[in-house]
């Protein structure tokens, strides 16, 4: 199955997908016996996607949240970012893999969410210390795999959100399952903690399978872990 047909089985809508002639971009996942995973990723195609057509961008601003993270270059990210920022669309950057955001980009987003690593990248500071994030962006959430997550902001809200026990079988795409849903969630409307929780909750779904993709939960699935105690 193709990944256009993949996301048409899902439900997303591919319609603004664009084609960009070249290999792949391909991610080399393995797994140990916890469950963890390392990923060597090969960007290919992913590369190639710079700049935005006008089409694009006209999708960027009808939005309710856009998402970004940075395996495509920064600077398509930025375009976007600042679009979506000019038109009052939220901004959602999950920096990711971990690397300096420049400033521009930074100053166009409204959550900011990040694992361990990428944050110490960016703010210098690690899991014990997401304020050191406000300096730099209004909201974000710290991901700490199965420990939960941090949320803070700049009203002064720092929470840290417990995990929901599961049992690990592969934790790869874990952090997209959680991104998705923390942007859902949150154009939905929820309150952003809340919203943490469910994404956290999506998270948990994720790992109990292996695969990437393919592992990728349901609203229903969600919910009913969603409505477990953490």
């Amino acid at each position: 199955m193709t990944l256009k047909a993949r996301l048409a089985a899902s439900g997303v809508d591919s319609a603004h997908a664009r084609v960009v002639y070249g290999a792949s971009g391909v991610a080399l996942v393995v797994v140990d016996g916890e469950g963890e995973n390392s990923i060597v990723v090969t960007p290919g195609a992913n590369a190639a996607f710079t700049s935005l057509t006008e089409a694009e961008l006209a999708t960027v601003r009808g939005a309710d949240v856009l998402v970004a993270q940075l395996e495509i270059p920064v600077e398509t990210v930025t375009e976007a970012a600042l679009a979506a920022r000019a038109a009052g669309v939220r901004v959602l950057l999950n920096a990711a893999p971990a690397r300096t955001v420049p400033t521009e980009l930074l100053d166009a987003v409204d959550l900011l969410v990040v694992n361990e690593g990428e944050a110490r990248t960016i703010s210098g500071r690690g899991r014990d210390h997401p304020e050191a994030l406000l300096s730099l962006v209004p909201r974000a959430v710290v991901t700490l795999g199965d420990q939960g997550a941090w949320y803070c902001d700049r009203d002064g809200t720092v929470v840290r959100v417990p995990a929901f026990k599961v049992d690990t079988v592969d934790s790869t795409a874990a952090g997209d399952a959680f991104t998705g849903a923390l942007a859902v969630a949150w154009g939905e409307g929820r309150e952003l903690v809340d919203a943490v929780r469910w994404a956290c909750a999506a998270g948990a779904a994720c790992v109990r399978r292996l695969g990437a993709s393919v592992s990728l939960p349901q609203r229903a699935e969600i919910d009913t872990i969603f409505g477990t105690p953490a």
